[in-house]
């Protein structure tokens, strides 16, 4: 466990959706159009030291999609809370939240906002309880926890799933279900030893005529952070039947309400959503130019969903302004690095500033008080804070009093050094100006 002297408050943030934020585009290794990717699990919630097995899919123009888990390039945002392999495999380290995204050809990503809970599962239901499917269609299993603090979130993931009959449904290792053969029978999550009841499975014949759901966006919000604009909308299945997997596409500046032949700036991918059920859904889009834009959301535009009423898919205006534009970006610089020692007590002043036009966002400042070599990217300082947000001319004043010195390790004096943005989390305009160094003397 590490030392840490927090510069501001860490907030829980609710996760999300899987989405991608570039668009789509031609995938000519894959010899077709490509859509987009998306990930799985959804909205994804862990306790600390637990691993799970992320997935990544390419969903193609002839509505075909294909596994490409191991064809992507997986990054943590925050390796403090959760690491990630070159297969997927996600593990927990402490509480906190994480994106978790996978880059693919022509720059095209996909990402999902990890939550790692600190707390205990106290209860789990299985979202939807009882679904009708025709056989040969899957359905996604969403196991809904609530933890001992209040919070929810999908556990899918970390459960063990069976079927009483994989003959007319099977499971995966997340929940996803596929109708094998006509009949009724039951789908089992297990976790941690409580009692959690089963899902029912109808599956039926192909070309059953079965409820329509009907996707609305019931609400549709954006925040801009320099020449970034992410968006947080809220899907909600109005209708009576479950939702297959669909996209919410966004668009940057509209005069009106989105229609055949816009083309969409970003797009989200929902893997499935019950009658009743609502889910958010996160959408960045990245170098916006200066100005002010009029957005708008439509909810399965390709119309792969049959819907009960297809009239109410779109939400908007939500009105965006962007002053920093693609040349506000952030700059942090150490603009003060000095210390006072007796020996066996030592005194830090640390300032850092945002010398760029942009936002700055989270970033870490790690603090590495005896250390010879230059500390490199992703280093854990001996002690370190998080800072939510430096505006431009903005600055942090950190002054850790520490009760060592040099004299604790014989010596006379040491080297210390400060990192400012030590995770690679802020793009800036001078990358050469993050790192400080001081000699430490007792005096």
């Amino acid at each position: 466990m590490r030392a840490a002297s927090t510069l501001t408050t860490l907030c829980l943030a609710t996760a999300g959706l899987a989405l991608t934020a570039c668009p789509k585009g031609d995938d000519s290794a894959m010899g077709g159009d490509i859509l987009g990717i998306g990930l799985s699990p959804s909205n994804p919630i862990m306790v600390v030291n637990e691993s799970i097995e992320f997935e990544a899919k390419a969903f193609y123009a002839d509505y075909s999609n294909a596994v490409i888990t191991g064809d992507v390039d997986w990054l943590s945002t925050d390796e403090r809370v959760a690491t990630i392999d070159s297969s997927g495999r996600c593990t927990s380290l402490s509480e906190g939240t994480a994106d978790i995204i996978a880059s693919y050809v022509d720059g095209m990503s996909a990402k999902v906002e990890l939550t790692v809970s600190g707390a205990d599962v106290s209860s789990v239901s299985l979202s939807p309880s009882s679904v009708d499917v025709e056989q040969g269609d899957r359905v996604q299993i969403i196991a809904n926890a609530t933890f001992s603090d209040g919070s929810t979130g999908n556990i899918a993931a970390s459960c063990d799933w069976t079927s009483d009959d994989a003959g007319i449904a099977q499971v995966d290792d997340a929940g996803l279900v596929s109708g094998t053969g006509e009949g009724t029978t039951q789908v089992s999550a297990s976790y941690g030893g409580l009692s959690i009841s089963p899902a029912t499975i109808h599956v039926v014949p192909q070309g059953t005529q079965l409820p329509d759901p009907d996707l609305r966006i019931i609400s549709l919000d954006s925040s801009v952070s320099g020449d970034t604009v992410s968006y947080t909308l809220t899907v909600e299945n109005q209708g009576g039947g479950y939702a297959s997997e669909f996209y919410v596409d966004l668009f940057l500046d509209l005069n009106g309400a989105p229609d055949a032949g816009d083309m969409y700036d970003g797009f989200g991918w929902v893997p499935g959503l019950a009658a009743g059920e609502t889910s958010p859904v996160y959408v960045d889009l990245f170098d916006v130019d200066a100005g002010s834009y009029s957005s708008w959301a439509w909810v399965d535009s390709d119309g792969l969903v049959d819907e009960s009423n297809e009239g109410n898919n779109t939400a908007g205006p939500e009105s965006v302004s962007v002053s920093g534009g693609s040349t506000g970006y952030a700059n942090l610089e150490i603009t003060s690095f000095d210390a006072v020692s007796d020996g066996w007590y030592t005194v830090y002043y640390i300032e850092v500033t945002n010398t760029g036009g942009g936002d700055s966002g989270t970033f870490y400042l790690d603090l590495f008080v005896d250390q010879w070599d230059t500390p490199q990217v992703y280093d854990d300082g001996d002690f370190w804070g998080e800072v939510d947000n430096l505006e431009p001319g903005e600055s942090v004043v950190w002054e850790p009093e520490l009760e060592v010195g040099p004299f604790h390790y014989h010596y006379y004096y040491w080297n210390s050094w400060v990192f400012a943005d030590s995770y690679d989390q802020v793009y800036e305009t001078d990358e050469s100006d993050n790192i400080a160094f001081t000699e430490v003397w007792a005096e």
